[in-house]
């Protein structure tokens, strides 16, 4: 008894000992490597504050500020040649090309526009255009209205989608940088809907082609919207804020809707590069959005009729 009780307590003593030295070892050791810090005010931000930096997984590589590029007049090589001088004089490395509207109207030559619907074909011929801005080194973002969903009934559906699928493949194959699909109904319910009607234009784009789509504001400030932009960020290369559809509150300017909704989806921004999309307005008002893009850290937006 007497032997057993003397082990245990010099198992005890050993034991704390041991304890000791690591304990002594693990503090010179944690003390080093706290000097080999950089000084507190080197730190990044981000360290300092506790706060993980953002997840850009998903994010864009695209970012582009691009005007919007009237498309009437330019009915032959002068012109285009006179257009793209004026342009690479005004430092412009994007434009903005509405080519089909969202009434479904379009807005160029098209041989499929021509022989499936019969109508009257314009002017411009984007054989003619596209290259001269590609030979400029501007880029192009070719806006494409979505009227298919909006089709009253199946058959109409089925004509209007494949119709829209053959253009846009046609738009593909003449050159542009990118496509980007505005007025589709994105929500739950039409998911499954929109992401298989994405994957069909996807497939017809040549893949130097990015392919860009707008979503409305009330889908980023819902619940939902989170899980919305990351379905359609795998199936496409950006996605874009469509400013178009803001409503000001009763006494709030349009800019300032627009900095409140900027300030309320912020992560949006950093998660995903979104684009912003801006309504064609007044140069008064186009001058105060810029400047609430830059204060907000926005430099991709492109205008659109």
């Amino acid at each position: 008894m007497r032997r057993t009780a003397r082990n245990r307590v010099l198992f005890v003593i050993i034991s704390a000992v041991v304890i000791f030295a690591l304990s002594l070892t693990l503090g010179n050791y944690l003390r080093a490597k706290v000097s080999a810090l950089p000084p507190r005010a080197d730190l990044p931000d981000d360290l300092l504050t506790g706060q993980l930096p953002a997840d850009t997984s998903d994010a864009s590589e695209i970012s582009i500020m691009a005007s919007y590029l009237p498309l009437t007049d330019l009915t032959d090589s002068a012109a285009i040649e006179s257009l793209v001088e004026s342009l690479t004089l005004g430092s412009r490395e994007a434009v903005s090309l509405c080519l089909r509207d969202r009434a479904g109207e379009v807005h160029f030559r098209s041989t499929v526009a021509q022989n499936l619907t019969g109508g009257t074909p314009t002017e411009l011929d984007l054989s003619l255009l596209l290259p001269a801005l590609r030979n400029a080194g501007i880029y192009t973002s070719a806006v494409f209205g979505v009227t298919s969903f909006s089709a009253g009934d199946t058959a109409a559906y089925d004509l209007q989608h494949a119709f829209e699928i053959s253009l846009a493949g046609e738009i593909g194959a003449a050159g542009v940088d990118e496509l980007l699909l505005v007025g589709i109904p994105i929500s739950v319910d039409t998911l499954d809907a929109v992401t298989a009607y994405i994957t069909e234009i996807d497939a017809q784009l040549p893949d130097t082609v990015q392919l860009a789509v707008a979503v409305p504001p009330e889908l980023v400030g819902a619940a939902s919207g989170t899980v919305l932009c990351k379905q359609l960020s795998m199936h496409t290369d950006t996605i874009a804020l469509d400013l178009r559809g803001l409503t000001p509150a009763k006494g709030q300017t349009f800019p300032d809707a627009a900095e409140a909704l900027f300030a309320d989806t912020s992560l949006y921004f950093s998660k995903y590069n979104m684009r912003v999309l801006l309504p064609q307005t007044d140069s008064t008002e186009f001058a105060e959005l810029r400047q609430i893009l830059e204060l907000n850290g926005i430099r991709n937006w492109q205008v659109i009729n």
